[in-house]
């Protein structure tokens, strides 16, 4: 493999990829990756998203012309980095890119991250996963142009957008964004809630399913199981919004009125 063919089949490298393709050409006996680099990013070749990754650019093309698939530069931030909420709807094709920021989901995500015109939030799996080692579990093989990608299951991404939906602005933007969705395997859904063992992730997504019982194909024995996981006492929607509200007693949660018309 030539560089040119290693630059074209990788667009988006670690410097342990680019050692192993230095390692095993014969023609690269010597070649000083550090020299290598600062060479190809001389030349625009190569643009650093942050040390150790890097974006390779078409060669002819201007870098400030070229933009790289922001899921697969999110996909390669870590070893185990899986792309979740507002992206993961985005690769599944139910919403459109936003163009401004990328979620991942990693065990030590980095801190936020600016490239390209586009930043990179990390959110850590939820504990419950990582203790099982199910941090890739309900996640699919996704193709994104050429590449394979991990990205969150539909319903791993509806769960996850309503346990933080302060990522996309609040519960009524979390509903809106949700509202393309469709088709959900009810039951996959449950059992990633119970892998969660969150009482409050399982009201919340009690609360939005019992909204789309016809939509979604809701029955009793859905609502019952979730119910069956509900937090014992009250619990706060959006812990950022402790402010008068409405008590949703089926659910044990308190709504901020600003949240209300999302119900």
């Amino acid at each position: 493999m030539t560089l040119e063919e290693f630059l074209a089949a990788n667009p988006v490298f670690a410097k342990s990829d680019l050692d192993e393709f230095l390692a095993t050409e014969p023609r690269n006996k010597g070649v000083s990756r550090k020299a290598l680099v600062s060479r190809l990013r001389r030349s625009g070749r190569v643009v650093m998203v942050r040390r150790g990754l890097f974006v390779s650019t078409p060669n002819g093309v201007e870098t400030q012309d070229f933009q790289v698939d922001h899921r697969l530069v999110a996909a390669s931030l870590t070893a185990d980095a899986v792309i979740t909420h507002r992206s993961a709807l985005e690769a599944h094709g139910l919403v459109e890119d936003a163009g401004e920021e990328t979620y991942y989901s990693a065990v030590r995500p980095l801190p936020r991250i600016s490239f390209s015109g586009r930043v990179y939030k990390g959110v850590k799996f939820p504990m419950s996963l990582v203790k099982r080692g199910l941090q890739r579990a309900w996640a699919a093989e996704k193709k994104i142009g050429d590449v394979v990608l991990p990205v969150s299951s539909l319903e791993r991404t509806v769960v996850d957008v309503l346990a933080r939906p302060d990522l996309s602005g609040g519960w009524t933007a979390a509903k809106k964004l949700l509202s393309s969705t469709a088709d959900l395997d009810l039951d996959a859904l449950i059992e990633y809630v119970e892998a969660l063992n969150n009482a409050t992730t399982a009201a919340k997504a009690g609360l939005y399913l019992s909204g789309r019982i016809k939509e979604l194909g809701v029955t009793e024995r859905h609502l019952e199981k979730l119910l069956a996981l509900k937090p014992s006492r009250p619990h706060y929607l959006e812990r950022s919004r402790r402010r008068d509200g409405r008590f949703i007693k089926e659910w044990n949660l308190l709504v901020d009125r600003e949240d209300l018309e999302g119900l």
